[in-house]
């Protein structure tokens, strides 16, 4: 890539950039050190790493299996050395924030070379880092997903400046992402044709994305799954039960497929994705093509989760949303133009708008309270020095994991309340009653259960959090 920092307004975008990856850093690690919001991917995602440094590959202690049995993300073991160096969640939050970061630098170069204004491209760049879907990213959770987004827009970068070789490779990146990402990959070969590129411009992303599914769904999910079925097919059963049974009511069952694309939450989802977008700009340029797959997926489903927008399902989709929308003003700009209005200039303006949009759009995910201690902090702080690092522990609610995650056996006590033979196999339980508006909740029968237990002792009580340590008597 040709960065010119040179330029002033590239030297800008850096400035940005860097600012944007440390604020965002540092606000993740205090909203997940508070535990003021979800940690329960946090834990999840950390604990797949720090578990394959401790003699499981990349387990997933909620599905008992591999990581690999749910998502087959080949990135993660090029993160993985990463991690071994310094083996803490901030590791991870830094390379999500840093990924989403660095995306603005191919945002850029895309935006310069289509609307030939250094300017417009800064603001573009900064249209992508505060999109709703991605910024949110950054403070919400952990996540894979924001991983694909710089490599699938540098793909993109390179098809445009027509540089095979490096297409090539960014593709093939991406496609070592979750395996959603092969079905982004696959709309280049759409593109080239409308493009009229070389064959080798369709053909290309079409066997890197048929490999890479093929992997995924063929040879890696089953070996690491051992019988265990995959779980994201349940984010489509209102289409069917079965890949089979899922494509046929896609493409051959047009009323199945409308009741699916007409779920009444569907519209406010729409509306609020698509108005940092200012609407209906993006539909002006074919590049939105590269939205659909990950949309497409997202409004089919049952599954309403995939519908939030500060939720991770629409990183490719936001991303591909500014793009199609730098291409489409220049190809307003012509439409004007050819009606004789020729003193409208629409950049550097309209990308300005488009920044600004995108920013106004920070009540979606920014919550001030997410980044304050909770009153019982200091409870919470004194609470967790207790349970042994090593030690085997159950936590609920699910909310509170993350900080407990670097350990080798640990659950969530919503994932074993209905298997009391499995509750009572940890030698530690700590439970925080401080957020009944928690879904699901932390039953006071669970707490009761281990304090009636007499293999259990109570050891701290404190501003509504317990902690019970197993006696050394205590059966197992």
């Amino acid at each position: 890539m040709h960065w010119s920092p040179e330029t002033r307004a590239a030297r800008v975008l850096a400035v940005v950039v860097t600012g944007y990856i440390l604020l965002f850093w540092w606000l993740a690690w205090r909203k997940f050190e508070y535990c003021t919001a979800e940690t329960g991917d946090a834990a999840v995602i950390n604990h797949m790493f720090w578990s394959s440094l401790h003699g499981k590959f990349f387990w997933h202690f909620v599905i008992d299996r591999s990581y690999f049995a749910m998502h087959q993300e080949w990135l993660a073991l090029l993160i993985w050395p990463l991690y071994a160096l310094f083996p803490t969640p901030k590791t991870l939050f830094f390379i999500e924030t840093f990924c989403l970061g660095i995306s603005a630098v191919p945002m850029f170069l895309i935006a310069r070379r289509v609307l030939d204004d250094d300017w417009s491209a800064l603001f573009s760049a900064v249209a992508l880092l505060f999109f709703p879907t991605v910024v949110s990213q950054n403070v919400n959770n952990l996540h894979s997903s924001p991983w694909v987004l710089p490599l699938l827009l540098s793909a993109f970068y390179f098809f445009l400046v027509g540089n095979y070789r490096w297409f090539v490779v960014f593709s093939i990146l991406a496609a070592l992402g979750k395996e959603n990402t092969p079905l982004t990959l696959l709309a280049f070969a759409p593109y080239a044709l409308w493009q009229r590129r070389g064959r080798q411009w369709w053909i290309t992303p079409v066997v890197i994305a048929v490999v890479s599914l093929f992997l995924s769904f063929k040879l890696v999910g089953p070996y690491f799954a051992r019988g265990w079925k995959y779980e994201a097919l349940g984010y489509l059963s209102n289409l069917g039960h079965s890949w089979g049974e899922i494509l046929q009511n896609v493409f051959l069952n047009p009323p199945k497929l409308a009741d699916a694309l007409f779920q009444p939450s569907n519209g406010l989802f729409l509306f609020y994705l698509l108005q940092p977008a200012l609407w209906i700009l993006p539909f002006f340029a074919p590049e939105v093509i590269f939205a659909l797959p990950d949309l497409g997926t997202n409004l089919i489903a049952g599954n309403t989760g995939m519908k939030v927008i500060q939720w991770h399902y629409n990183v490719n989709v936001g991303g591909f949303l500014v793009v199609a929308c730098v291409f489409a003003i220049p190809r307003l700009q012509r439409w004007m133009h050819r009606r004789g209005k020729t003193d409208v200039r629409l950049t550097p303006a309209l990308p300005a708008l488009l920044a600004a949009m995108a920013i106004a759009h920070w009540p979606f995910w920014f919550s001030p309270n997410h980044y304050q201690p909770l009153p019982h902090y200091e409870a919470q702080l004194r609470a967790r020095a207790l349970v042994p690092p090593d030690a085997s522990l159950i936590v609920g609610p699910n909310l509170i994991l993350g900080p407990f995650s670097g350990r080798m056996s640990i659950t969530a006590n919503n994932l074993v309340n209905n298997d009391p033979q499995k509750m009572f196999q940890y030698d530690w339980a700590y439970f925080d009653m401080n957020y009944p508006w928690y879904v699901p909740p932390v039953p006071r029968e669970t707490v009761a259960a281990f304090a009636n237990n007499p293999d259990y002792e109570l050891v701290f009580s404190e501003k509504n959090i317990f902690v019970f340590r197993r006696r050394d008597h205590g059966n197992r």
